[in-house]
């Protein structure tokens, strides 16, 4: 599909009819004309490439105008093609890549010899080098790049396992003290001072809306003021949530609902009675974290890049002079919502884990919430739904590797012989062809609760997550629910000291399962039981 969306760009390579009047204009994934071309037709000096965040990205062309007419012509068609579909961010990613192409290619270099030397790089961004480049390539191959062989191009698209990165989830999985999640005494120290009123109040709520649902920091800058809403009928405050990482072209389209505790409710109120209103702005459309002054990128001195715009005659604010895009003058970008965060930590008390000064990062926080929702017995959809994932894959690891459950294991190996093959089982990473759980025991005295009916391997914790689940067969061991009944209750009080009610509120399904399970055992009618043979 994709390669027939390449050929329908590549079939008006000819002609302009994709531009805007004048030729020299395109439009971006967010709709934002792009000036591409100078008055003499060559490439502008700088791209300039704004975003829904306030930010720009720009791009310096003078190696693409070095090109020969036919490359020049097929780098227009590949910029065209990513700017109308990728997000500023990967734009910038991917035009390095063709910069990196430009200037090889004006140098004489031959495209074999550049793909080698590409395919043997050492350097962090060979990555994301070579996967532009495999998608360039295509464009080279459509248009009949007579340099470009077939053979060359199917030993290009073969190469793997090129990234040389760690694991993506390493400081999840060793609970790193500086990258990974914060322990139970870390979390209490930080929503404490959300209280605190000596700090400032932007950074109390960025910290609170990070401790309570582990957004992403560009979730924290597309925020407005219209997404606070309070139900009218029950007096519950909630906060529409704008999801990405979606397939939809345009941002704040797709949005998840968090209930809001009162703490946050009331910073959020807070916050929104102190900012200043800009003229002219509804202010329900003003971002919910805003700046005091606009977006002003022509003035001296600018740091952020005056000197791309010595020969414009569009001003930064032009890109939002439409109605839709003009609170987008005084939105925060996702960088600044780290600065806020990495900018405050002098301010906080010393890590009781590491006696050093916090390491805060909003990915922390997101291993901190994925690994306590685990914890309280969160399901893969849930915790899925609760990070705002498409689906389950990538929430796996938290199944595998939380603390609570490292404990569990070694305890198991520790005081019961029979537990190592349990162990074992736990710890594989590869599939299994059948369940592993063919007896689950409750994690406090390892007794036997019940069997499981699945066919396929589960990373779920078991006894906490088997009770709210409906592959679960319990037995009529009524000591066995008791104690699995106690262990939970225990959980969920501790959970509810270091945790938020939306994440802990997971566990009273289980609770309420494991009560269904003794009563089943005293011979009581239970709805919802599974009794079917395993």
């Amino acid at each position: 599909m994709k390669e027939l969306q390449i050929q329908r760009v590549l079939s008006g390579n000819d002609e302009h009819s994709y531009f805007l009047p004048g030729g020299t204009f395109v439009k971006s994934r967010l709709g934002y004309d792009i000036e591409l071309f100078d008055e003499y037709g060559g490439f502008r000096s700088a791209i300039k490439l704004p975003d829904d965040t306030g930010e720009f990205v720009y791009l310096t062309s003078q190696y693409l105008n070095l090109l020969d007419f036919e490359l020049r012509e097929i780098a227009r068609s590949y910029l065209r093609y990513i700017l109308e579909r990728y997000h500023a961010s990967t734009v910038r990613i991917k035009y390095k890549f063709l910069d990196l192409f430009a200037r090889e290619m004006s140098k004489g270099v031959h495209i074999n010899d550049f793909l080698e030397s590409l395919s043997v790089l050492e350097n962090k961004e060979k990555a994301a080098y070579i996967s532009a480049c495999k998608e360039f390539l295509k464009f080279l191959l459509l248009c009949g790049y007579e340099d470009l062989s077939l053979e060359v191009y199917e030993d290009f698209h073969k190469l793997r396992n090129y990234s040389g990165k760690e694991n993506a989830y390493l400081a999840l999985f060793v609970m790193d003290d500086a990258r990974g999640p914060f322990t139970r005494e870390e979390v209490s120290v930080l929503s404490g001072q959300v209280n605190n009123q000596a700090l400032p109040l932007e950074f109390r709520l960025v910290l609170d809306l990070c401790l309570c649902f582990g957004l992403r920091p560009i979730q924290i800058s597309l925020l407005k003021r219209k997404d606070f809403i309070k139900d009218s009928k029950s007096g519950l405050y909630y906060l529409n949530v704008p999801r990405v990482k979606q397939d939809s072209r345009n941002r704040r389209v797709q949005f998840s609902s968090r209930i809001l505790t009162e703490r946050t409710a009331s910073l959020i109120q807070s916050y929104i009675d102190s900012a200043k209103n800009p003229d002219g702005i509804d202010p329900a459309e003003l971002p919910l974290l805003i700046n005091s002054k606009s977006i002003d990128l022509e003035r001296d001195g600018n740091s952020l890049g005056s000197h791309y715009w010595e020969d414009a005659e569009r001003l930064s604010s032009d890109y939002f002079s439409d109605e839709s895009k003009r609170a987008i003058l005084y939105q925060k970008s996702s960088g600044k919502i780290n600065y806020i965060l990495w900018g405050n930590e002098h301010r906080l008390p010393l890590s009781p884990r590491t006696g050093k000064k916090f390491s805060l990062c909003a990915y922390r926080f997101r291993y901190t919430v994925g690994t306590q929702a685990v914890m309280s017995g969160c399901s893969p959809e849930e915790l899925a739904d609760l990070l705002d994932h498409n689906d389950t894959n990538s929430i796996k690891h938290y199944f595998r590797f939380t603390h609570e459950m490292w404990e569990i294991l070694e305890n198991a190996t520790l005081s019961r012989i029979e537990q190592k093959q349990f162990t074992a089982a736990w710890m594989r990473e590869g599939d299994l062809v059948n369940n592993i759980y063919s007896h689950v025991c409750e994690p406090r005295n390892f007794n036997v609760i019940g069997k499981c009916a699945s066919q396929s391997i589960c990373f779920e914790e078991p006894a906490v997550s088997c009770y709210s689940c409906d592959r679960f067969c319990p037995n009529k061991d009524v000591v066995a629910h008791e104690s699995a009944l106690e262990g939970l209750v225990e959980r969920k009080d501790r959970l509810l000291t270091v945790s938020t009610a939306n994440v802990v509120s997971v566990i009273d399904q289980a609770i309420a399962g494991c009560r269904a399970a003794i009563a089943y055992s005293e011979g009581q009618d239970v709805v919802l039981i599974n009794v079917k043979e395993v």
